[in-house]
């Protein structure tokens, strides 16, 4: 595939940069409009800054029922099975140990506690309720999930291949191999080559906690 076909843009989005390439139907703007729009969408919903967004709202509602849009529904649902399947590893109840660590802003009105589990969080149909005073933070599945919507609408306005990279999250899909490297000490050593993959990177912070 010839690399002069490709075409890219970044966009600040997700707190961080975020960069959609694919390889040019003569779509471009529509390809371009419906990616980011996904994203600014996922944002919009999920984010824990955001005293506004459907997430904030949530956890602001005092154990009643709210009306979600259905795709802050389906992570919480994602979030919900990782929990029982990493036996509480990824436990999207955080927020109220984050918020106490000033890792998290703090705009509650009203107590919480550190941490809760699966069951804490009751989904039927497009609503869903908060069964203790947790704090739910989606950081740890929303980005991925919003790369995912982003590459489910390139595919749909007829882009055969292509990426989107939110910040070190990375998904390629297509006939196209993209050779990944990683910064260390200002030099580049290759790590992997992805096709029709997706990669997340993270850091391990060694500082101990007082």
């Amino acid at each position: 595939m010839k690399k002069t076909n490709i075409v890219k843009r970044m966009k600040p989005l997700l707190g961080t940069y975020v960069e959609i390439g694919f390889v040019d139907n003569n779509n471009q703007s529509d390809a371009f409009n419906s990616a980011f729009a996904c994203i600014e969408n996922i944002q919009n919903q999920m984010s824990f800054h955001n005293t506004e967004s459907a997430l904030s709202q949530l956890n602001n509602s005092q154990g009643e029922w709210i009306e979600l849009p259905k795709e802050i529904i389906e992570v919480l649902k994602y979030a919900k099975q990782l929990f029982l399947e990493t036996d509480g590893l990824f436990n999207c109840t955080l927020g109220g140990h984050l918020v106490h660590n000033n890792q998290l802003p703090n705009h509650f009105k009203d107590p919480f506690i550190p941490a809760g589990g699966a069951d804490d969080i009751e989904i039927f149909q497009n609503k869903a309720r908060l069964l203790k005073p947790i704090i739910i933070t989606l950081d740890g599945i929303a980005k991925g999930y919003a790369i995912d919507q982003s590459i489910d609408a390139l595919m749909k306005t007829g882009a055969p291949a292509g990426w989107v990279n939110a910040g070190g999250d990375l998904r390629v899909f297509g006939d196209l191999k993209m050779p990944i490297q990683q910064r260390h000490d200002g030099e580049l050593s290759p790590l992997i080559t992805l096709s029709n993959q997706a990669l997340a990177t993270s850091q391990v912070s060694t500082k101990k906690s007082n």
